[in-house]
């Protein structure tokens, strides 16, 4: 049984309230990833990363549960040692971890493809921190959000605005997606070139040569598109 998140965009102390008694009803639901989220909402890092040590390794939830990990980590490295603070820092502070709350909320619902709660949740981070470490993945996240819901101006406006990032530029998930759009919106050559561009920059995508073979045959290139599906 999937559990979603509970409170995402309410109260963290609430959600962390409902997964522990989730936690004492049904031990067997995995609701740790969304615990530890709810706890980091709180700004309780070092209680969030201790739930997710205790994920083994061969629990569905690990390989999540490490990316959290790391990330929790970074921040719990990089905020500044405990004392006073004035209002403007605690302010600042709550603000910080509100947007981390809203990005890992929203990256777990993409990975989940649960791109109609995840694009909200991840246009609320940018809104909240516009400077932080992860907003180039934000922004990746939401431009595929918005391609996979059909939303086609938006989503070419976002696609675009990432060609001059390196990092988008090798991202397979991204640039496939700014392919599809094309191949969707009748731009099959520009879609093809888009993918190309790709296996120059990531050659050892079989997705991306999955859709070289694709666009290929739909342009009647079948020779290439034969050579590009057996590399695939």
């Amino acid at each position: 049984r999937r559990v979603q998140p509970v409170g995402a965009g309410g109260q963290p102390s609430q959600a962390v309230d409902a997964f522990h008694a989730v936690q004492v009803l049904n031990p067997s639901i995995p609701v740790q990833i969304y615990l530890a989220q709810a706890l980091a909402g709180k700004g309780e890092l070092e209680a969030a990363e201790g739930v997710l040590r205790k994920i083994p390794t061969g629990d569905p939830q690990y390989d999540v549960a490490q990316r959290l990990l790391a990330r929790f980590e970074a921040t719990s490295a990089s905020a500044p040692a405990s004392g006073v603070k004035s209002p403007s820092t605690s302010s600042s502070s709550q603000s910080n971890s509100a947007a981390q709350s809203a990005f890992l909320d929203g990256q777990l619902m993409y990975q989940d493809k649960n791109y109609v709660n995840a694009l909200p949740r991840l246009e609320q981070a940018l809104q909240l921190d516009p400077q932080a470490s992860w907003v180039t993945q934000v922004e990746i996240y939401r431009a595929i959000c918005l391609e996979k819901l059909g939303r086609v101006s938006e989503a070419e406006t976002a696609l675009r605005a990432l060609d001059a990032n390196v990092a988008a530029s090798h991202d397979v998930d991204l640039q496939l997606a700014f392919a599809e759009l094309l191949y969707r919106t009748g731009r099959t050559e520009q879609a093809l070139r888009r993918v190309n561009q790709l296996i120059g920059a990531v050659p050892k995508s079989g997705l991306a040569y999955f859709w070289q073979a694709k666009l290929l045959l739909e342009l009647h290139r079948v020779d290439e598109a034969t050579r590009a599906a057996e590399e695939s």
